[in-house]
């Protein structure tokens, strides 16, 4: 009895043994499949999922931002400290009397950033104040035109008036428009001085491929005296090969001599880095780029 029991419960776990036989041996062969897939075919699921949000760097939404600071006596200026990609300054020599979009010194550089100027309303460009009798001063030391301005040059009113008469002004809605290069690797950060008298006049800030809201604000005197208004605008684009444009122009006429002015624009330029979140996905893919091959070494 003891025996033939004996005998059933191992003919009873040969039998079990045999039944899951089959099962190991799909197993195994499932195995050996998953060995003979291509190696890294998990692995760079991951890290495609980690690079492609860090590569998103180049389509996120582009960046303006802005700020003014008003002012009746800017003090002075070292173009070459402020403008370390790019300056430009307008206006002539003393009592000039003919005004230029061309500008009057540019920073010594092979490709400029700040791209030109153009007149909005179709202004005849006019000189109208003495440089003597401005507030303001500009200093550089790597011009072209004038290489070391050590000398301290005073701010020229540069003014658009609609006739080339100094009481009539410019007319309404009527100024200049600037360009600068923008693109999506390098964050840039404009410095543009302006003089405005007896008007009120607004500022539109722009980027060529729409992919940040338009920066506006607006300036107001009715006085005959300079005012100026400094902007500080940060802008990063889309994409490469963009412009960031600046339109200036009056809004209202409060008064003689009132008139509009840009004195000078500077540029700086910082790299663009990565969104702190796209470097986290990117470590995790490749965290799992080292350690999905071990894990099938494993068996999982």
């Amino acid at each position: 009895m003891y025996q033939g029991k004996a005998v059933d419960d191992i003919s009873g776990k040969n039998s079990r043994r045999r039944e899951h036989r089959p099962r190991l041996a799909n197993e195994s062969e499932a195995d050996s499949a998953r060995q003979a897939s291509p190696p890294f075919r998990d692995s760079a699921v991951w890290l495609a999922a980690a690079i492609v949000p860090a590569l998103g760097l180049a389509a996120r939404a582009g960046i303006i931002s802005g700020s003014v600071s008003l002012t009746t006596d800017p003090g002075t200026t070292n173009l070459t400290t402020e403008g370390t990609d790019d300056w430009a300054v307008w206006g002539g020599a003393s009592n000039e009397t003919q005004g230029s979009t061309t500008p009057y010194d540019v920073k010594n550089v092979v490709t400029h950033d700040i791209q030109g100027m153009t007149l909005l309303g179709g202004l005849t460009v006019s000189g109208l104040t003495n440089r003597t009798n401005q507030p303001g001063e500009y200093t550089w030391s790597d011009g072209t035109n004038t290489p070391d301005q050590s000398s301290a040059l005073p701010m020229f009113m540069q003014a658009y008036p609609v006739n080339g008469s100094p009481t009539d002004g410019p007319a309404i809605g009527t100024g200049f428009q600037l360009t600068f290069a923008a693109s999506n690797t390098l964050s840039r950060t404009l410095t543009l001085t302006l003089g405005y008298v007896n008007v009120n006049a607004s500022l539109t800030a722009s980027l060529s491929d729409s992919s940040a809201s338009p920066y506006t604000n607006g300036v107001s005197t009715s006085n005959n005296g300079a005012n100026f208004a400094i902007y500080t605008i940060t802008y990063v684009a889309n994409s490469p090969g963009q412009t960031l444009t600046v339109d200036y122009t009056t809004t209202a006429d409060n008064g003689q001599y009132d008139n509009i002015a840009v004195e000078s624009a500077s540029l700086s330029a910082v790299a663009v880095v990565p969104e702190p979140v796209s470097l986290t996905l990117l470590a995790t893919g490749a965290t799992g780029l080292m350690l999905r091959p071990r894990d099938r070494r494993h068996g999982r």
